[in-house]
């Protein structure tokens, strides 16, 4: 049980207060949900109050992809 390596993505954002914060993303056939060590709860990426800065790739996890809606978004995980 449990999840392909490449289906758990850190992702930095900037929090409520303008502060850098990382989550981690994890990418599952049902959407993208944030598990925050902030919140007990695990929501769906675009109900979390933060602006998404950077995550690793999903082709290569030492590489890093930033968060610009002509490059990357959560809707499109490949």
């Amino acid at each position: 049980w449990g999840w392909p390596a490449n289906s758990l993505l850190i992702t930095t954002v900037k929090d409520t207060d303008g502060g850098n914060h990382a989550v981690l993303s994890v990418v599952t056939k049902s959407g993208v949900y944030i598990l925050d060590n902030l919140t007990d709860e695990v929501k769906p990426w675009d109900q979390v109050p933060y602006k998404f800065e950077k995550r690793q790739s999903f082709q290569n996890p030492t590489k890093w992809q930033r968060f610009d809606e002509a490059k990357i978004h959560f809707a499109k995980t490949q």
